[in-house]
Order: C-alpha cells, then sequence, then structure tokens
C-alpha cells in the first residue's frame, strides 16, 4: 500500500499590528512603534514560546496620507538581526529620523521660521498639514502565500501653552522704580515642557512706541521664568501715565499673546514676605490631598487686604494651588526614584497695593519610594514531558505581580544541578517575562530524559530590582517511552492458500504494529530453510508477507511454509514476535487458446472496425468458467493500432494501416480463468497487404501575375509536386483544362510551365482578359487524379505611343523641316482657334486618356495656349480620341517680324507615359503703318527759306562728317577683319578641345536679351560677327548679364529659357575671350546707340564660326548674315538670324532651343 502525503501551504497572519497607533508630532528621533508578529499555521503557534518559524519577509506597501499622497519615507519595516529572519517577531516598525539636509537648526523644522511645518518625505510628522496616514504591511511566506494588514497612524498634535500669572493690569510706584528693576515674570504651563521665545511690543496708549521697558528673549516655565524690567528710573517719567505691553510666545508648533497694561503711580504698598516651606510623603500619597498651605509662610499674612498666589514646578500637571487660599494640592500620583525623590516648588505671593512687586515662597517636597514584594502567581505547577521529545517546549509561563508598575522582574531556578533537563529564560531582551524550557540534549547526557528519574522538582525564586521576591516549586513528569505490539501475527497464524489464484508478489498478510509514540518501527523475519516462497515487504511501518515466487500447482498442493515476524523500535529491539503458517492447496488448471493461426493477412486500406482475428479459449475445468484475454504488446509501433474484446476475444482495427510505413506487426496475448493466468506467452503475426493509394497535387504558388508584353517562353514558377506513398508508383503532370489552355505549355522534363503565345490585352479580336484560370493534373498508375488550379493575372502594358491627327485646314501646311506652319499677324484675336490636334491610342482605360501641353517655357507658351475637347460616343474596345484646340494666350504686338519654333507634347496616361511631339512654326506679320508724303514750299526769301537755308547748311556738314567717317571706316574695317581671324581660330581650337567635356554646370552669357539653354552636354562656342556685319569697337562701357545654368537633359527643356536669375555686371568695350570654371566666354561690344531690345547674342556649346558648324551629339546651332542698303535713306543695314537646337533624347525630334532675326542700321 502506498500512502501519499500531500504539504499544505497555509497563509501566514499578521497577528500584532494594531488598528491604529499614534505618536507626537514633535518625535524627531528614530523611534520603535511595533514589535510585529507573524504566525504562520505550518508550523508551531507563536504562544507556544517558540522561536523557531516560517521564513517571512515583510514590506511596508504603502503610506497614504489624508490627501492621498504616498510617504514612503515616514516609516521603515526592517529586520534587526537580518541573520535571524526566521523569528516570528523579527520584523521591527521604525517612524524614521527626522531629516531636513537644508536646515542647520536642531530641531530641523516646525517652528515659526517655517510657518510651524515640516516637509513631507522627510520623516517628519504636522499635525496641521496631515492629522492621520493609512499604512499597509504585506507579509510572504517561503512558499508566496501572502496577508496584508493596515492600519491607522495619527500624529498627536502639540498642544498650546497657556499663561499662568498674566494679568490684564499692573500699577508701578515711581518712587520704587528703578533701571534693571524686573517689573513682572511671566509663568506658563505646556504639555510638551517646551520653552517659549517671546516677543514684545511697548506702546503708550496713542500707539507709538515707548523704550521705557524691555523682555528676555525667552524663559521655561519653572526656573527661567520670562521677566519684563525697567530700562530707566522713574522718578523723571510722566506721572499717572498707562502703557500697554503687548507679549506674544511662541515654541515650535505654536504661538500665544496677550495685554498687559502697566500704570505708573505715585505710590504702592509694601511686599508681602514669606519663608518656605518642606514635607515628606510616600509614594502611596493619595489623590487629590493637601501638602502645602502657603498662607502660615506668609509674614503678617491678615495685614494685606488682597493677597493672590502662583506656582511653578517642572512637574506643573501634578500639583495646583488655590489662588486665594494658597493651597497646594496633589493631583497625580508621585512618582519616585529608590529610595527616594524631591520636589521643589515657588509659589509667588502678590498683594493688591503691592503693585508689580512679589515674594517667593520656596516649597520642598520629599517623596519616599515604597517598595511592594513581587508575588508568583501561576495556577498551574505541575505538567508532563515525553522521555523522547526532541524539540524545545515551553513547559510553563512563570506569572508575576507587582504592584509597583515600574518595577523589574527577575528569575532563576535556584536547584539546577538536580534539573540539568530544564531552564529559565527569558523570552526576549527586556520583556519581564519568564520561561521554563527543556533542553535539546543531543550527546549531552546529563540533559537527556530517561527513565532513569521520571520526576523533576524546580525551585524558581522571582525578584524585583530591590530583591524582594518570591520562590515557587514546579513539578515535572517524565511520560517512558512504550514498546510496540503486533496486531494480527500473534503467537501462532495458519491460513490456507490457493495457489492457482496467488502468484508471484501477491499479498497474504498485512501486519501494522501500534506503537504509542509513533516512533519508527523494526521489522524482522525469519524462515527456516531457503524454498520458503515467502517474502517480507516493509512500506513506511506497515509489514507485508508476499510470494516471492509462484507455488507449483502440481509439485507443491498440500506444501506447509512457516515464517516468524518479530518488531521493536530504537530502545525496544525485538519487543514482540509472533509465526505464521501456510498451507497451500488448489484444483483449478490452465486456460489456453486453441485455434492462433500461423499469420494473419489484413489489407492496408481495411476500414477502422475491421475483424483481424477473433481467439477461441480452451479450460478443462468443470464447470465451465469466465475467461478473459489480455494484449500485452510493450513495442510503440503497435499501440494505437489494434482493439481486444476481452471477453469475446475479437481483434479489431483501431488506426488505419500503411504499407509503406510498416508491413508487419506481432501481438502477444495471454488468458486467464477467476483463477489461473495461462502460462504461455501468445503471438499472432498480422502481415499487411499493400493497396494502390490516392497522389496528391501541391503547388507553392497558385496566384502567378505577369505582364502582356513577357515574352513567349517565359517560365512561371508553381511549384508542382505530386506526391504518392505508394511505392515504385509513377505519377505524370498535365495541363487538365482551363478557359485559355493555348497559351500555355507545361514541361515533362523541367516540371515547369511556359507561355506559348504573346499575351495581348490590346487585341480587339482575340479580346482577352486580365485574369485566367489553369487547371493542373496529377494522374498516377492506377489512375488516381487530383488537381490544382492556378490563376495567372495579367498586368497592362501601357506599349503604345498615342498618334495625332491635324485639322485638314493647315495639313498640308508642312514644311520642308517636318513642322507645321502657323500663320499669326497683330491682329488675331486670343478667341481664334489656330489649330486643332486630335490625340489616337489604341490602349484600353486610362492608358489611352490622352492630355496635350506645350513644351518649354519660351514664345510657345508665352503666346499660345491648348484647350482640351473630349470626342464623344466611346464604344469599349475603341481608342479614346481628345482633341485640344490651339489659341492665343494674349495678343502679339511686336513691331517686327517674327518666326520661331515650338513644340506640342501629346501623351498618354500610362506609367510610364508614351508621348508623341508635333513641330510648330509660328509665322508672325507686323502690322506698319506706310510713311506719309512730305510737304512741298516754295521759297521766295521769306523767312521760312532762311531757315531752310541753314538746315541745308547743317546737312551738308553732316555729309562731309560722314565722307570722313567713311574712310575711317574702311580703314578699321580691315584691321577688325585681322583680330577677328585670329580670335575665330583660338575659339575654334578650344570648342573641338571641349566637345568631349562633360562638366556638370555650363556658363551662358547673355547681352541685353533672352536665351533658352538647350540638352547640350559638352563644350562652350562663340557667336563671332563677320567683318561686315559688324560696326567699329566702341568704346562706350554698357551692362553685360551672366548666368549659370544646368546642362541636363531633362524632359522639360524647351525653345526659351528656364528660370534664370541675371547678375549685373560691367562689359570692357573690347572684345575677349575669357575663361571661367570649366566654360569659355566671348564677349563683344556694342556701342550705346544700339536698341538692345532687337537683339539677341547667343553664346553656347554649339556656334557657326564664318559658316563652319561646331556640333556636338545632340546640339544643332545655324546663323547668317546679309547686308543691304536702306531704298529710301540709302543707310547700310544688317540683317542676323541665328537659331540653337537641341535633339530630344525621347522623341527624336529637334527641340528648337532659339530663334531670332535682328536688323539694324550702320
Amino acid at each position: 500500500m502506498r500512502v501519499t502525503i500531500h504539504y499544505t501551504n497555509w497563509p501566514p497572519h499578521i497577528i500584532s499590528l494594531p488598528a491604529q497607533t499614534s505618536l507626537h508630532e514633535d518625535n524627531d528621533t528614530e523611534t520603535l512603534l511595533h514589535n510585529l508578529k507573524v504566525y504562520d499555521y505550518n508550523y508551531d503557534a507563536p504562544e507556544d514560546g517558540h522561536d523557531i518559524e516560517d521564513n517571512i519577509t515583510c514590506w511596508i506597501k504603502y503610506v497614504h496620507d489624508q490627501w492621498g499622497e504616498n510617504d514612503m519615507e515616514l516609516f521603515d519595516l526592517r529586520l534587526d538581526d537580518p541573520n535571524d529572519q526566521i523569528r516570528w517577531d523579527s520584523y521591527k516598525l521604525y517612524k524614521k529620523e527626522c531629516t531636513v539636509p537644508t536646515s542647520q537648526y536642531s530641531p530641523p523644522c516646525g517652528y515659526k521660521r517655517e510657518n510651524y511645518t515640516c516637509p513631507k518625505h522627510s520623516g517628519c510628522m504636522t499635525h496641521n498639514v496631515t492629522q492621520w496616514y493609512n499604512v499597509s504591511i504585506m507579509c510572504k511566506d517561503g512558499y508566496g502565500a501572502i496577508d496584508n494588514r493596515n492600519f491607522t497612524f495619527y500624529p498627536t498634535r502639540n498642544q498650546a501653552p497657556t499663561w499662568r500669572n498674566l494679568p490684564k493690569h499692573l500699577d508701578l510706584d515711581l518712587k520704587q522704580g528703578s533701571e534693571e528693576d524686573i517689573i513682572f515674570s511671566i509663568m506658563y504651563q505646556d504639555e510638551e515642557n517646551e520653552n517659549l521665545t517671546y516677543e514684545y511690543k511697548f506702546m503708550k496708549n496713542d500707539g507709538t512706541v515707548t523704550a521705557y521697558f524691555r523682555g528676555d528673549p525667552s524663559g521655561n516655565y519653572f526656573n527661567q521664568l520670562g521677566n519684563i524690567s525697567l530700562t530707566t528710573y522713574l522718578y523723571d517719567v510722566p506721572k499717572n501715565t498707562s502703557y500697554t505691553i503687548e507679549i506674544c510666545g511662541h515654541e515650535r508648533r505654536n504661538e500665544i499673546c496677550e495685554l498687559l497694561t502697566i500704570d505708573l503711580e505715585d505710590y504702592c504698598g509694601p511686599v508681602p514676605t514669606c519663608s518656605s516651606l518642606e514635607k515628606t510623603v510616600t509614594t502611596e500619597e493619595p489623590v487629590p490631598s493637601t501638602l502645602f498651605d502657603v498662607k502660615t509662610a506668609v509674614a503678617n499674612y491678615a495685614s494685606y487686604s488682597n493677597i493672590t498666589f502662583t506656582l511653578t514646578s517642572r512637574s506643573a500637571n501634578t500639583f495646583e494651588i488655590d489662588e486665594n487660599t494658597g493651597i497646594v494640592t496633589l493631583l497625580s500620583t508621585l512618582t519616585a526614584s529608590y529610595p527616594s525623590s524631591t520636589y521643589v516648588l515657588n509659589a509667588f505671593v502678590r498683594d493688591a497695593q503691592s503693585c508689580h512687586y512679589y515674594s517667593v515662597c520656596p516649597l520642598t517636597l520629599h517623596v519616599t519610594y515604597v517598595n511592594h514584594a513581587l508575588k508568583i502567581i501561576n495556577s498551574v505547577t505541575t505538567t508532563a514531558i515525553h522521555e523522547d521529545e526532541a524539540k524545545t517546549l515551553t513547559l510553563f509561563t512563570i506569572e508575576t505581580s507587582d504592584l509597583n508598575d515600574d518595577d523589574d522582574v527577575t528569575c532563576a531556578m535556584t536547584n539546577p544541578s538536580v534539573n540539568k533537563p530544564f531552564y529559565v529564560t527569558e523570552t526576549f531582551s527586556t520583556s519581564q517575562v519568564y520561561v521554563v524550557k527543556n533542553y535539546i540534549a543531543g550527546t549531552d547526557v546529563t540533559k537527556k530524559l530517561s527513565s532513569a528519574k521520571t520526576v523533576y522538582t524546580l525551585d524558581v525564586n522571582c525578584t524585583d530590582r530591590y530583591g524582594a521576591g518570591e520562590v515557587k516549586t514546579f513539578t515535572i513528569n517524565v511520560a517512558l517511552n512504550q514498546p510496540p505490539v503486533l496486531q494480527q501475527l500473534h503467537g501462532l497464524v495458519s491460513r490456507n492458500v490457493d495457489q492457482s489464484t496467488m502468484f508471484s508478489g501477491s499479498t497474504l498478510i498485512t501486519e501494522q504494529a501500534f506503537d504509542e509514540e509513533r516512533d519508527t518501527l523494526v521489522y524482522t523475519c525469519y524462515v527456516n530453510n531457503s524454498n520458503v516462497p515467502l517474502k517480507c515487504d516493509v512500506v513506511s511501518d506497515t509489514l507485508q508477507v508476499k510470494l516471492r515466487r509462484n507455488v507449483s500447482i502440481s509439485s507443491e498442493i498440500g506444501d506447509v511454509y512457516s515464517m516468524k515476524v518479530c518488531v521493536g523500535d530504537a530502545k525496544h529491539p525485538l519487543a514482540d514476535c509472533g509465526t505464521l503458517q501456510l498451507n497451500f492447496t488448489t484444483q483449478h488448471s490452465y486456460p489456453s487458446i486453441s485455434n492462433l493461426p500461423a499469420e494473419v493477412e489484413v489489407p492496408e486500406d481495411a476500414a477502422i472496425g475491421y475483424t483481424v482475428f477473433t481467439a477461441t479459449v480452451s479450460d478443462t475445468d468443470i464447470p465451465a468458467e469466465i475467461h478473459t484475454l489480455f494484449l500485452n504488446n510493450r513495442s510503440n509501433d503497435t499501440i494505437g493500432y489494434f482493439e481486444l474484446d476481452r471477453y469475446a476475444g475479437s481483434i479489431t482495427l483501431l488506426k488505419a494501416l500503411d504499407y509503406e510505413t510498416k508491413k508487419r506487426y506481432t501481438l502477444r496475448l495471454t488468458v486467464q480463468d477467476p483463477f489461473l493466468v495461462s502460462p504461455e506467452l501468445y503471438k499472432l503475426v498480422i502481415k499487411v497487404k499493400d493497396v494502390n493509394e490516392q497522389n496528391y497535387l501541391t503547388a507553392k504558388n497558385r496566384s502567378i501575375t505577369f505582364k502582356e508584353n513577357a515574352k513567349v517562353g517565359r517560365i512561371f514558377h508553381i511549384g508542382l509536386e505530386c506526391t504518392d506513398f505508394d511505392e515504385e508508383d509513377t505519377q505524370t503532370i498535365t495541363i487538365a483544362g482551363g478557359d485559355h489552355v493555348e497559351y500555355f505549355l507545361y514541361n515533362i522534363t523541367t516540371r515547369k510551365i511556359h507561355l506559348a503565345k504573346e499575351w495581348d490585352l490590346d487585341d480587339s479580336i482575340s479580346n482577352l482578359p486580365s485574369t485566367t484560370t489553369l487547371t493542373i493534373r496529377c494522374t498516377d498508375s492506377a489512375m488516381h487524379t487530383s488537381d490544382v488550379d492556378i490563376v495567372f493575372n495579367i498586368e497592362d502594358v501601357n506599349d503604345q505611343k498615342p498618334s495625332f491627327i491635324l485639322d485638314k485646314s493647315i495639313s498640308n501646311n508642312t514644311l520642308s523641316d517636318g513642322s507645321v506652319a502657323i500663320k499669326v499677324d497683330s491682329s488675331t484675336s486670343p478667341s481664334e482657334p489656330l489649330l486643332t490636334v486630335t490625340c489616337v491610342d489604341g490602349e484600353k482605360g486610362n492608358h489611352g486618356a490622352c492630355a496635350f501641353s506645350i513644351l518649354g517655357n519660351g514664345l510657345g507658351r508665352r503666346y499660345f495656349e491648348l484647350r482640351s475637347v473630349t470626342t464623344a460616343g466611346r464604344r469599349k474596345r475603341a481608342g479614346v480620341k481628345n482633341s485640344a484646340v490651339l489659341y492665343l494666350r494674349e495678343e502679339m504686338k511686336l513691331n517686327y517680324n517674327k518666326n520661331f519654333q515650338f513644340y506640342v507634347k501629346v501623351s498618354d496616361g500610362g506609367t510610364p507615359a508614351q508621348f508623341t511631339t508635333v513641330m510648330l512654326t509660328a509665322n508672325f506679320t507686323a502690322t506698319v503703318d506706310p510713311p506719309k508724303a512730305a510737304k512741298s514750299t516754295t521759297c521766295s526769301g521769306s523767312s521760312a527759306c532762311s531757315t531752310l537755308y541753314a538746315i541745308l547748311a547743317i546737312e551738308l556738314a553732316m555729309v562731309a562728317g560722314l565722307s570722313v567717317y567713311t574712310v575711317y571706316s574702311l580703314f578699321c574695317k580691315n584691321k577688325n577683319k585681322i583680330d577677328n581671324l585670329a580670335l575665330q581660330e583660338a575659339v575654334s581650337k578650344d570648342v573641338k578641345r571641349r566637345q568631349f567635356s562633360n562638366s556638370k554646370h555650363r556658363t551662358t552669357t547673355f547681352l541685353y536679351g533672352e536665351t533658352i539653354p538647350g540638352k547640350g552636354k559638352a563644350g562652350l562656342g562663340t557667336f563671332l560677327h563677320g567683318p561686315d556685319s559688324m560696326p567699329g569697337m566702341s568704346t562706350s562701357i554698357m551692362a553685360r548679364r551672366e548666368y549659370r545654368t544646368s546642362s541636363s537633359s531633362s524632359e522639360s527643356s524647351s525653345d526659351e529659357d528656364d528660370w534664370i536669375t541675371p547678375t549685373p555686371r560691367e562689359m570692357p568695350s573690347r572684345p575677349q575671350v575669357r575663361r571661367i570654371g570649366e566654360s569659355t566666354r566671348f564677349e563683344a561690344p556694342f556701342s550705346s546707340n544700339r536698341d538692345p531690345t532687337l537683339m539677341r547674342h547667343i553664346y553656347s556649346s554649339n556656334t557657326f564660326l564664318n559658316g563652319r558648324l561646331a556640333e556636338n551629339s545632340n546640339t544643332r546651332r545655324s546663323q547668317s548674315f546679309s547686308q543691304s542698303r536702306d531704298p529710301v535713306t540709302g543707310a547700310n543695314l544688317v540683317k542676323a538670324s541665328s537659331s540653337l537646337s537641341n535633339t530630344d533624347y525621347e522623341t527624336g525630334l529637334p527641340a528648337p532651343i532659339y530663334s531670332s532675326d535682328m536688323s539694324f542700321r550702320i
């Protein structure tokens, strides 16, 4: 028999915490508030006096004041001895020391300077701020069980002092008062016996300050009084005047004030005199009682009209004096130290006619200490203890009584030599509670209890501090250990055993001996020979006699076997013995299985519940017996597959078989009747028959996404895998179905699916969807199939550029450079349509939606705008048609003809967008008013003729000047031609060297006009004027602007400048070639009479030099010069034209950068 004992952990209990406690608010030192006691039911109760308890851990959970603030710095719960934390009273609760680090005073706070308060979280208390705290303490044992207790802590208020003798009015005799005389002594009483700090205001009746008086700054209430004295002689002070003194006194927490009126009079009566009194009493003096009659000490008491009495003493609350009779009365019990103590009191005697003057009567009281003898009051003085006690017990708690409450107690054993197993001790230091305990003897034989002595008499003497006490006798009886006794095997015990029902390990008899002390029992078994089939097993204190082997039915019928059994304990070995005698006899035979085959075949797909085999049992016993069969399988690979009906003998299938996992199982059976178990272990072999099984097709990726422009042969990584549990079976994967099977191909070798045809979502004939599903199938040799569906998602790709259609009215106006000409003049209105551009895109959805814009920020965007028009009548799969009409933004008000080019960009809504451009050439014709005919005048000597003659003379002078100028010009022209040729050659070399430069930024200089940077990437050329088109050099200084622009080939490049910021500078009159960074700049002078608004000059990477083109991979520059004569004036006319264009990387079309026509006279 097995007995399991479960340990129950009981939660600890805090048993000593009071519901509330208090402490005076002025207690600044660390103070022990409570000795925490924690009881744990798993150990002995604390009142039993045991020191050892559960391992308890305690802590303060929170300290909430009445305002909800947690002041954890007010208390401390700690182990006084960290090495002894398993005592039930090891924790102590302290109020922490009041500490204010910033204070230089002691005590550190609470006075008038701190507004009578102390800061929180410093271990200090202020009753006026916080009247109570809720303190929570938690304790936890070694197994985590917790107890929580709360208590309320009240800071006790500091009581305000009170005046004892302060009158409202005093009269002073002018003839008697002199400097330093004390006119009044302040007396008060205070619960906490604190000294007062005084503050005074000395005032006349009109409220002004007087200097006739002064007061002591502080004093106490018994022998250092607060005195008010005079500062001058009174003989020259105004007579019969009154003064007011405000007297305020404050201690740590309180302040009291009072007004005293002083009248200066011409005469005061005599001062009463008195002598000292002395008396002796005991501490037994009754309360109340009369101690002194002070009026008996006053000389000529009857001669005074109105005498009053006051009293001062250190024990102000112990004594009281009657103000009128002078009787001193005892208010509370007198305390004294051994053998006696003395109290000193001062009685003050005043007369109403003596003004402020008084006499002091010393009173001396001697108190004799009365000591009462201590008594032991225990009602029970006899107890018992067992001789085997292994723990320290509290046998007696000595109870004492003493009429002296403040007395001490000391107890001791007077006869320890005859009582060595016992001792008397104090429960803990200063507890003054004594107990009688027993020693744990250990190896000390003198302290061990035994049968050698069974009665102990202890004489205990308890005395007080002065030796007065009593002796009392305590008796302890020793209970002796008793021997164990057998309960079942007394003497000879005979029993019959049927070996057909009792087998090896069977229990024949159980013996549990009785022991009064529950000592550990020792059993001993004896047999007379080794053939005895019996053995002894001991579990705890119980003996079991069992068969150690099977007893033969055939050869041991009628045999008798016996065993002797004895029991004892440590003090009583072999204390009791008995004999067990067994007679073995039986009449039963063994059952067997008669139809067991060599092997049973079961198909692997046999259903759950399939009957594998049914056993037939054979048994010769009469009458027929009930038989039970058992499966004795110990192998894990057979557990859970088969179930045996123990009574029907049928074996059924519990779990599906798998030929590929295991092909053969072996079961072992036994059979038994109510008496015997078959001695043979029967083996049944089960063979698993193979059956072809279903295959399983899986795909890692069942959703595939590709773009419509994917190439034929594209491989889709689907991760097909066909699983078949049949060994040596073959599987074939094919495309079984789908809406667009012809677009896909399965490769048997790579086991991958390929794209067989291009998938065009924009093909209106095939009308392919953006999602299609393909069914993949796996087939094995038994024609088992499994399918998986793969979803293909086709993403639309914007792969068609939009095309455009121009309106028929101008479609034939295409110029030789591919641009379309637009004619505009000064009268063209912004509301007049100039051109209609229609976009055609075969894409669907947003890809077919067109947008129109004018490239660049030049003249094209400045003067023109596009207004979109959507064509109605869309069909589902038809291309989207949008149109835009070109208008003028504003009327062109130029006074010269102007030709310039710009691009219209047509883009679709795809990402990235596809686009097409249309290059337009704007031909602007300026409208000029014809010249008016000159008036003719006939001159006949009038004043008008005189004027005309003067004009003609001036013109002749001008003709002469022009002739001289012409000669000079011809001379300078040849010289300039030579200089320009040399400059051209130098610049040409520099241009060629820089054509391969990849500098990030270029510097372009513009003179009096706007220029647009193109997309050129290398080099910097110079615009040079031919010798026939350039006037002579001028010495004038004119403004020049410099710009730094980026040479990036962004899509936003156009025929005009991007936003640029000019920097005005001055340019010298002579032409210069200057190098700045990686750029070369040509600076040409012009005379100040040229109109800068009609001139534009570009210095960029591509320039014609004397008709030769310097160009890089994508930029083109052209310019020309011509000279003629004005048919009206006959003046020389120079006409220059220049253009700079760039090849657009995306469209491949020329993107004009600059175009200009200039003409001027020379």
